[in-house]
């Protein structure tokens, strides 16, 4: 069967822990124009496998 008639889908889990030492509220700081956590979704949906 050839790779492009395989439907196939996938869930991401991205670990984000709010209560960091050196840096509280990390994932949600928009020193960088957006919340970290922001950015990495946005990577992820730019994905064609996920």
């Amino acid at each position: 069967m050839p790779a492009a008639a395989i439907s196939t889908s996938a869930a991401v889990i991205i670990p984000a822990r709010y209560g960091s030492t050196r840096f509280a509220a990390k994932i949600l700081a928009a020193e960088t124009g957006g919340p970290l956590v922001q950015h990495v979704v946005d990577q992820v949906k730019r994905c064609q496998r996920v």
